[in-house]
């Protein structure tokens, strides 16, 4: 009779085993499915992030044959549009080149091994304990 019992606890451990494996597999499908379906909206977004910037160019960049259908006043406000745009481009082109620090000199101090540089002029480069983006220390060797 013991020997029963212990044969039929055995299956129980057995049967119980394989209950929390097939939950568990049951639970890695489920969250294997949902991984597919966020990547399969992920990528979807990617798409129509594409289309949008695409079509926005076709938008805002007329072609020739656009530009000679246009009116004197439609022309008129395209090209004080463009020209807003082309002095914020030149000014960010501009704040880009300066020095993160000083924001007075160009950039000109050395890059660094992470990647990141130059985003210094010479003179606050010696100031800098580590990189101003990702914060690597400057060391010797950082420095290319």
């Amino acid at each position: 009779w013991e020997q029963k019992k212990a044969e039929d606890e055995d299956r129980a451990k057995e049967l119980e085993a394989r209950r929390k494996q097939e939950v568990a597999e049951a639970r890695l499908r489920d969250l294997k499915e949902k991984e597919n379906l966020v990547d399969d909206l992920l990528e979807k977004t990617r798409r129509q992030r594409q289309q949008a910037r695409q079509e926005n160019e076709r938008e805002f960049i007329p072609t020739e044959a656009e530009l000679e259908a246009k009116s004197e006043d439609d022309l008129r406000r395209l090209e004080s549009i463009l020209q807003s745009r082309l002095n914020f481009i030149r000014d960010i082109k501009g704040t880009r080149s300066q020095c993160v620090v000083c924001h007075d000199k160009p950039r000109q101090g050395p890059s660094y091994r992470c990647g990141h540089g130059p985003v210094t002029c010479h003179d606050c480069f010696p100031k800098l304990r580590g990189c101003i983006k990702c914060h690597t220390p400057l060391h010797a060797e950082c420095i290319s």
